[in-house]
């Protein structure tokens, strides 16, 4: 929910670092692997020297690199500037000697993500005002989302002083205009303003709550002036930049303009799987899906894709062409297999089967591709190709949580590998 820096949105390491001391040692990182967080390996019971008082026990530890060993109980906050290098390193005494101590590492240089609330072993990192607001949706920014999009869409919103959230000053200036220094006319119905963007058209009449579109590419900016006359023949100016440099987000707000979705962010979820019991009590799975105009901006891919594949995405880690193809597949994996390394899902499936269900039918020039669907999975229906591999197991056997997953399979192999 918080994110404090990572290697993507935000690589600027905070000059100070606050933690919550919660005593549970065994709590794993959400957010960085085993190698860039390993406070949770430390085993307390036979490696921490602990001291007891009246009010609890105490634990003695030390940021290596900053001031002596702190007495502090669970609950207790503290805060400690990042390790010089990628690593913070904590120390716990082993004894009642100082120089006796084990150790931990959180990678704190930003490399991996810092995420407020996350835990670290016995550590949890808080907010101390440096949480990064990261975009609902997304337009494009210089990371993620570098195409720059045809047609932007604008709310006019009238509310001159409002502020974006993720432009400085000098990429958006809207909110320096002085709504006096502006021409309006107006009747019972509201205030009315004239409006042009620069290059495209003429003034418009618009009121507070209209929309209106243009296209970009004539520069890095786009500028919108405001007839400071009747006759228009002054005006007012402002820009706003939409060359994807800087980050345009739907629902930030440039002045009296707010951007909203050109149907950019308007995803739907491409795959839904349903558990239900047939009429004989047998677990079956519906499964529903729909992905013949998906997009590649904002959607929340599973990472697996080798950076080293043509057909890859450096930035999503996702295939770069979402268009449907025959030999597309659906799998189901056991939840855990979202920590697999070096990709996530990176093992087989327990049960697959392409789209198409009960037909081998990767080859595009027999069988066209299957942009939506519905299919059910069934012990007494699934074809015989699918029941082959290691990992399979038939649905009456599943227990547990499942991730159901849209596949693409490229190279030489075949589903499920």
């Amino acid at each position: 929910e918080c994110l404090i820096c990572d290697d993507v949105q935000n690589y600027k390491e905070p000059e100070m670092l606050i933690m919550k001391f919660t005593g549970n040692f065994g709590n794993v990182s959400e957010y960085m692997n085993e190698d860039d967080s390993t406070c949770s390996t430390i085993n307390v019971q036979e490696d921490v020297f602990t001291s007891e008082a009246d009010d609890g026990k105490f634990y003695s530890i030390l940021v290596a690199g900053y001031g002596k060993f702190l007495d502090v109980q669970v609950g207790d906050i503290f805060q400690f500037p990042p390790g010089e290098g990628e690593f913070t390193e904590f120390r716990f005494t082993a004894g009642n000697d100082d120089d006796v101590y084990v150790s931990c590492m959180v990678r704190t240089s930003c490399s991996a993500p810092l995420v407020a609330g996350d835990n670290h072993g016995p550590f949890q990192l808080l907010d101390k005002g440096s949480c990064l607001k990261v975009p609902e949706c997304l337009i494009c920014d210089s990371i993620h989302h570098y195409k720059q999009p045809e047609m932007l869409l604008l709310e006019f919103t009238g509310d001159f002083g409002a502020i974006s959230e993720f432009m400085n000053n000098d990429d958006s200036t809207c909110n320096t205009v002085n709504a006096e220094d502006i021409y309006t006319s107006g009747d019972d119905d509201g205030r009315v303003y004239s409006v042009m963007v620069a290059g495209y058209g003429h003034y418009l009449d618009i009121q507070a709550g209209d929309t209106f579109q243009f296209p970009t590419g004539l520069s890095a900016w786009t500028e919108f002036r405001f007839a400071a006359d009747e006759n228009h023949d002054e005006y007012v100016s402002c820009i706003i930049k939409t060359s994807c440099s800087a980050p345009l987000a739907v629902g930030d707000n440039h002045g009296p303009f707010k951007f909203l979705d050109n149907g950019i962010c308007s995803n739907h979820q491409c795959l839904q799987a349903t558990l239900r019991e047939d009429e004989n009590g047998s677990n079956v799975v519906d499964v529903e899906f729909d992905y013949e105009n998906l997009r590649l901006t904002n959607r929340n891919f599973v990472s697996n894709c080798n950076p080293a594949d043509s057909a890859c995405d450096s930035d999503t880690g996702s295939v770069i062409d979402l268009a449907p193809l025959s030999s597309d597949w659906i799998g189901f994996y056991p939840c855990e297999q979202n920590k697999t390394q070096p990709f996530a899902f990176g093992a087989e499936p327990t049960i697959w089967t392409y789209t198409c269900y009960d037909e081998v039918c990767g080859n595009p020039i027999d069988f066209p591709a299957i942009t939506n669907g519905s299919i059910t999975f069934d012990d007494k229906t699934l074809p015989r190709f699918a029941r082959r591999g290691t990992a399979f197991k038939p649905l009456k056997e599943l227990e547990g949580c499942y991730a159901v997953l849209l596949n693409r399979i490229n190279g030489y192999g075949t589903p499920s590998y």
